[in-house]
């Protein structure tokens, strides 16, 4: 696809990371499966960067069906990790509690924000933007993952 990197353009790397660098106070998303107690069993988790904080926030997809995108602050850490979100009702924030089951071989990332040298021919890459008046879509982000692309950034 045709994509216009413009001046406003964010590229973004996604790094590997253990799970013990999740730290409360952290803003994060995660690819989660509802279970029958109530619980989410994660598939993959992402750490946003801080001027990600806010984007997304709460469930989202088929959280009534199973598969769902959680984005929330994360406030402890124990044998799961326990997520609030907020929730705007009638204008009034409320906080709830969501618990998130990572198993020990589930993908978790970090972005981090990086330059247009960071992009390679061949690289995996999530485009988000608008298309412009021609054919080409104005790139607003683009998420830089994989480690053949991610390589350099991490020497």
């Amino acid at each position: 696809m045709k994509t216009a990197l413009t001046d406003r353009t964010v590229v973004r790397a996604e790094l590997p990371i253990k799970f013990s660098e999740i730290v409360p106070g952290i803003y994060l998303g995660t690819t989660a499966t509802k279970q029958s107690d109530g619980s989410f069993l994660a598939s993959e988790v992402h750490v946003f960067c801080e001027d990600q904080r806010g984007v997304g926030e709460g469930i989202s997809g088929g959280a009534q069906r199973g598969a769902a995108m959680i984005n929330a602050s994360l406030e402890r850490v124990e044998d799961v990790a326990v997520l609030y979100q907020r929730q705007v009702d009638n204008s009034q924030v409320q906080r709830r509690e969501v618990k998130v089951l990572v198993p020990l071989d589930v993908s978790v990332v970090k972005r981090i924000v990086t330059d247009r040298s960071a992009l390679r021919t061949g690289a995996d890459v999530s485009v988000q933007g608008a298309r412009s008046r021609g054919s080409a879509l104005a790139a607003t982000q683009i998420i830089i993952s994989g480690a053949a692309a991610l390589a350099p950034l991490t020497s």
